[in-house]
């Protein structure tokens, strides 16, 4: 956030829903347990001040309760329960192994759809969380690096099966859908 009046943190949630070309599916045990592990989930990551906010003292937009996984937006008399919180230390790693990325993609390994989407004010840490840099790579690269390396696992058991992968990456910004893949 720039300063102390605009919100900090962002929004994250992951799903994955049934695809009607589940054939990678082991065993639908497996599976039913997978989705209910992977059904929507929300989750918060407050970010560090940066340079400037600290400089000028500003207060931090928000308060993080990681133990409750709660969120409280100072002047704001209710508070926020999620999923997840995670607060302004946290790595890249703690919130890619905590945001379900790895069950997102097990759900698509296995043939359901699968979705991270990332929500917050311009500056709140998305792209950061998201796409990270090459030295702490964010969720995608993390995503994409499990899945490829599971579906190389699943056609080497089973060669005779053809897997098809579909992936959009796409920005809303003031109204407007941007493909990033285009």
């Amino acid at each position: 956030a720039a300063g102390a009046s605009e919100e900090e943190g962002q929004f994250s949630s992951s799903s994955s829903s049934s695809s009607s070309s589940s054939s990678l599916s082991s065993s639908t045990s497996a599976t039913t347990e997978l989705v209910k592990e992977v059904s929507i989930r929300v989750m918060v990551r407050g970010r560090p001040q940066n340079a400037k906010e600290i400089a000028a003292n500003d207060p931090m937009a928000i308060a993080v309760h990681e133990e409750r996984g709660e969120v409280a937006v100072p002047g704001v008399p209710n508070s926020f329960c999620v999923d997840r919180v995670f607060g302004p230390s946290s790595t890249q790693d703690e919130v890619y192994e905590a945001a379900c990325a790895n069950g997102v993609v097990d759900g698509a390994i296995h043939g359901f759809n699968s979705t991270i989407f990332a929500y917050g004010q311009t500056g709140s840490g998305k792209t950061w969380t998201i796409q990270g840099t090459a030295e702490e790579p964010g969720i995608l690269p993390r995503a994409f690096d499990r899945l490829f390396r599971g579906i190389s696992q699943h056609c080497a058991e089973n060669p005779q099966q053809t897997i098809l992968v579909r992936c959009s990456y796409l920005e809303v910004y003031n109204e407007r859908v941007l493909d990033l893949l285009a």
